[in-house]
């Protein structure tokens, strides 16, 4: 997880619209591509990435352990957030659980502060935890992630 958080870190200019889901899914590639990463992008921003997911049912785990360790409970540590500046652009809001992280792009807020950020990441996990509808996947086959099919 470290060495994904060490590459987000990075000054970010302010965009003018809000990214479509192929920009979306170009950036969590591009962050998160290793050979053999396996992982999920969920219609919110929500990303399940897991080595040990196994190949050929990797949604239908991401789903399964999204629904497990996604929660969110406020006032608990279930609700705990730390957000991280991504790169180009945004934020990265993880949670409790290791292997889920949420991207909130500055289109969808209007201020750069991070408790607001994290809350608004931290619904948007919710979102996705309550109606995980998979945009993207990846299988871990050790290839170069190829340009969506949109």
């Amino acid at each position: 997880m470290m060495i994904v958080l060490r590459k987000l870190f990075r000054h970010r200019a302010r965009p003018s619209s809000t990214p479509s889901e192929d920009q979306v899914i170009a950036w969590v590639q591009e962050v998160l591509w290793k050979p053999d990463d396996r992982w999920v992008l969920f219609r919110n921003g929500t990303v399940v990435f897991q080595r040990h997911l196994p190949p050929g049912t990797v949604g239908q785990e991401a789903r399964r352990f999204l629904r497990s360790k996604g929660h969110v409970v406020p006032g608990t540590h279930l609700g705990d957030f730390s957000v991280y500046d991504a790169r180009p652009e945004g934020w990265l809001v993880t949670g409790h659980q290791d292997g889920i992280a949420t991207y909130v792009h500055p289109s969808e807020t209007d201020t750069d502060d991070h408790l607001r950020v994290g809350l608004l990441g931290r619904t948007k996990r919710e979102k996705d935890v309550q109606e995980p509808d998979i945009i993207y996947q990846r299988d871990g086959d050790g290839m170069p992630p190829e340009a969506p099919d949109h």
